[in-house]
Parts: structure tokens; C-alpha cells; sequence
């Protein structure tokens, strides 16, 4: 390296935003900070410092605007949020309620419903109980008539075997008839 190449690279070297321990000789070009990657600060003229006021101005009442739309946006969140959550547990209440008086109407129903099957089945059960009374107040006149029951269940029965037996003693009487006077 020469004694030029030593200076112009030491010019290069030394520039705003470049720190002393930059200076040091890298092995390689590519440790070296770059200018455009430094932020470099440039001081700006008087005569543009009232423009910046009211630029700053500008911007202070541009974020005061924005913070109070925010706020407002928030507070108009907020009441609806409260609306909503109000009106949430109102709902919630009169479900409640719808289910409270449904589940009371059901049991009612329900209570009905038992009470009327009992009455049915005591009906029925009284139903039969006067059907029987009917039936045996009909057998109770039935006993009373002259001709019994049995003569109707028993009568034919009874004619039956009263024919065999006398079947049976014309039969013998006609043997005896035959052997004595014989054929």
C-alpha cells in the first residue's frame, strides 16, 4: 500500500458518524460501517426552526385529536359493551323465569295427569266392583226361581244315565222272557 492509498482511505474512513474504534485496520472491507446505514444528524438552519414549531404544533394538536377520538371511541365501547352486558343478563333473567314457570306448569300437568289416572283407575275399579255386585244380585234372583241351576247343568246328565239303566232292565227282562218261553 502506498502512502496516497493510506491517506484516501483514512479520508474515507473518518466521516460523521464513524466511531474512533471503526478506525482500526479490518482484515476485510465488509466489517466497516457504511455511511448510508449510520444515521447522520444534520442541524437544521434558523430560519426553519419556526416552520418545525409549527409543524410540531401541528402534530401535537393532530395526536391530541386523535387521543380524544380514541377516547371517545372508547367511551361509546364501553357504554355499549355495558348495554350489551345489561341486556345479556336481562335475557339471562327472563330465561330463567320462562324456565321456572314451564317447569312449574309441567309438574301441574303432570300432577293433573297422575291424579286423573287414579281417578280412572278407581272408576274402573268401581266399574267392576258394581258389575259384580250386578252379577250376583242376578244369581241371588236365579236361587229364588223354582228350577235350580243344577237341574239345567246336571238334568241331561241325569236323563242319560236313567235311560241306560232302564235300556239295561227291558234288555235282561226280554232274556228271560226268551229263555222261558223260548223261541
Amino acid at each position: 500500500m502506498t502512502k496516497d492509498q493510506l491517506q484516501k482511505e483514512l479520508k474515507e474512513k473518518v466521516k460523521p458518524g464513524v466511531k474512533p474504534s471503526h478506525l482500526k485496520r479490518s482484515k476485510s472491507l465488509n466489517d466497516l460501517p457504511s455511511q448510508e446505514s449510520e444515521e447522520i444528524f444534520v442541524d437544521a438552519p434558523e430560519e426553519n426552526a419556526e416552520e418545525l414549531k409549527q409543524k410540531i404544533t401541528q402534530l401535537e394538536d393532530q395526536i391530541l385529536e386523535l387521543r380524544i377520538s380514541k377516547l371517545k371511541d372508547f367511551g361509546d365501547y364501553l357504554e355499549k359493551k355495558q348495554t350489551l352486558k345489561a341486556e345479556l343478563e336481562s335475557n339471562v333473567n327472563y330465561g330463567v323465569k320462562e324456565i321456572e314457570r314451564l317447569e312449574t306448569k309441567l309438574k301441574t300437568i303432570n300432577r293433573k295427569k297422575l291424579e286423573l289416572e287414579q281417578k280412572l283407575g278407581q272408576s274402573q275399579s268401581e266399574k267392576a266392583r258394581l258389575e259384580i255386585k250386578l252379577i250376583n244380585a242376578e244369581n241371588k234372583e236365579e236361587n229364588i226361581t223354582p228350577t235350580p241351576n243344577w237341574w239345567i247343568d246336571y238334568g241331561p246328565i241325569i236323563l242319560m244315565v236313567g235311560l241306560y239303566f232302564l235300556s239295561i232292565w227291558l234288555l235282561n227282562k226280554n232274556a228271560k222272557y226268551n229263555n222261558n218261553y223260548g223261541n
